[in-house]
């Protein structure tokens, strides 16, 4: 359960960090910041198969 709320604060970190990348104008690490929340939430998909 622990582990759940961290994930989601990080996602949730992660988004506010995208918001001012795009505000920024900095493509690059937007990009970045995408591609680590896509590996996050597709381990929610995993643990929910298993």
């Amino acid at each position: 359960m622990e582990s759940k709320q961290t994930k989601r604060e990080m996602i949730e970190q992660l988004q506010l960090e995208m918001i001012i990348a795009k505000e920024n104008n900095d493509p690059e690490l937007y990009h970045i910041l995408e591609l680590i929340k896509q590996r996050l939430t597709s381990g929610d998909e995993e643990e929910e198969e298993n």
